[in-house]
């Protein structure tokens, strides 16, 4: 599904996409034996997965310098709602009063067609939608990402790789 960015729907479906991730990695650190200092950092950089690490137009991280202040701030005012549902109360008129912060930060994520991921180490990422369970993770010499295939049979019993898409890694 896709939705027009910077619309009350566009919000919803930043918010839930961000607060399923969360949910991933707070069940992920519940299952490990001890507190983790790499899942807690993890945890309080996880604003950086929606916006993919890049500021607003794509050519610096997003916590470099400004943008870093502004996507932050913007992730703590989201997430300190504490309302899952928050968005669908706000329409397309209310949104000249949120926060600049706030509207810079949603404005930035791409989320739409990604999938969130935690993988067996605990960091987080996106991928496409298509990844399934059982797709492999590998990293072509020169390839500056991984990239998922997913081992298919042909007619006649050869098996080949399909290409799914790239990961990304953003914390």
């Amino acid at each position: 599904m896709t939705v027009q960015k910077h619309s009350a729907e566009w919000y919803a479906v930043v918010t839930q996409w961000l607060f399923k991730l969360i949910d991933m990695l707070e069940t992920y650190r519940a299952s490990l034996a001890g507190n983790s200092e790499f899942l807690t950092s993890t945890l309080e950089n996880v604003w950086q997965v929606p916006p993919l690490d890049s500021d607003v137009d794509g050519t610096a991280r997003a916590d470099d310098g400004l943008w870093g202040e502004v996507f932050l701030t913007g992730f703590e005012t989201l997430t300190l709602t504490g309302k899952k549902q928050f968005w669908s109360d706000v329409d397309d008129e209310e949104q000249t009063e949120l926060p600049n912060d706030l509207f810079m930060y949603l404005g930035a994520c791409k989320v739409q067609r990604q999938r969130s991921f935690v993988d067996s180490t605990g960091r987080p990422g996106t991928t496409l939608q298509d990844v399934q369970v059982g797709d492999q993770v590998v990293i072509f010499p020169g390839a500056h990402v991984p990239f998922v295939i997913r081992l298919v049979t042909q007619k006649g019993g050869d098996f080949v790789h399909h290409m799914v898409g790239q990961l990304t890694f953003t914390v």
